[in-house]
């Protein structure tokens, strides 16, 4: 009997030997086949960054602080210094009006005034030797005379005159003109509007509206090609999108060097940088696998496939709001070979993620 348990013993000890060096053999095979079988691959890491996003916009100077440019008096336009777009500088000439008939009033004015002094002249000479003239007596005469009324035809003659010259008090950038050189105007017409220094309104349309934008944000809005862009800030941003599925935004743009004027095509710039910082993965990382949107992440040699979320893109890297935390290793090179926990060799030589 003991005989027969010592056989058994050693029966299951050489089947136990012999079966451990079958799995050792097994997992030997099984190395050499993933290494033949694994597809090489180019990976990055899962990095948390606070984005700052470019949203490009177009639009036009819609409206500014406004001055018009008019005439005190009757006339015709001989000679008409204004062009749309033309900078004013103080004392520049701004409109001629013929003057022919306003000299001639002042001529007439200068006659009767002279002609007033003289019926005074000859009163004054008419009263009695030793006559005491009283000063009421005298304002008295003088109305009589017309001398009163003469001097302010003169005056007002005058004033006509410097008013057919029309000069700028003031810098500025002419806006619209509506009158044309040899045109007749009545006084008070209104011959032009110029944009003095202050800040003018951009209307800006985007297709995309970020939803942390809000006013007060910056924007930068290139109006010249090759100048530096102006700085305006955005106060009013429209809840609808306009009828052609755009939406539209407000910003104040200064004018100091009167380099703006209505009706300018410009294009916008807001730099929108996110309060938080969200994992980001390079663009390549992402292919599609039955229809939705995945990500391969590589798990001690195996790559496996992420659903994930994505929200902005930035040049070359996007945001991953749902399927990956930072320090994941995601595949970003080689995902054509790959299917769900496909076996992987990484090789990022040459490559720096």
């Amino acid at each position: 009997m003991n005989a027969f348990v010592s056989l058994f013993i050693v029966i299951l000890s050489l089947l136990a030997a012999n079966c451990a060096s079958t799995d050792r053999l097994e997992e030997k095979d099984s190395v050499q086949v993933n290494q033949a079988d694994s597809v090489k691959v180019e990976t990055a890491i899962v990095s948390r960054k606070r984005v700052t996003e470019e949203i490009r916009c177009e639009g036009r100077i819609i409206s500014g602080s406004k001055k018009i440019i008019s005439t005190s008096v009757s006339g015709r336009i001989s000679r008409l210094q204004l062009r749309p777009g033309s900078i004013l500088r103080p004392g520049d000439l701004l409109f001629q009006l013929d003057t022919t008939f306003l000299q001639m009033a002042l001529t007439d004015a200068l006659l009767e005034k002279e002609e007033a002094g003289i019926r005074l002249e000859e009163k004054l000479a008419s009263r009695p030797s030793g006559d005491t003239l009283q000063g009421s007596v005298l304002q008295r005469w003088e109305l009589i005379c017309g001398v009163p009324q003469s001097i302010q035809k003169v005056r007002r003659a005058r004033k006509e005159l410097l008013g057919a010259t029309g000069r700028a008090t003031g810098p500025g950038r002419v806006g619209s003109v509506f009158v044309w050189e040899g045109q007749s105007v009545a006084a008070g017409e209104k011959i032009a509007e110029y944009h003095p220094k202050g800040s003018f309104e951009v209307e800006l349309s985007l297709s995309y509206l970020p939803a942390d934008l809000a006013p007060g944000k910056q924007v930068l809005i290139q109006v010249y090609p090759d100048s530096m862009p102006f700085t305006g800030i955005i106060h009013r941003i429209l809840p609808q999108v306009n009828e052609k599925g755009l939406f539209v935004l407000y910003a104040k743009l200064p004018n100091q060097h009167l380099q703006l004027y209505e009706g300018q095509r410009v294009t916008g710039l807001i730099m929108d940088e996110l309060s938080e910082k969200i994992p980001v993965i390079p663009v390549g990382a992402l292919t599609s696998r039955s229809g939705r949107t995945v990500v391969f992440k590589v798990h001690r040699n195996q790559a496996e496939w992420m659903y994930v979320t994505t929200g902005r893109r930035v040049d070359e890297e996007i945001q991953v709001l749902e399927g990956l935390a930072p320090g994941d290793t995601v595949v970003i090179s080689g995902q054509q070979f790959l299917g769900h926990r496909s076996l992987v060799r990484i090789d990022n030589q040459g490559h720096a993620h």
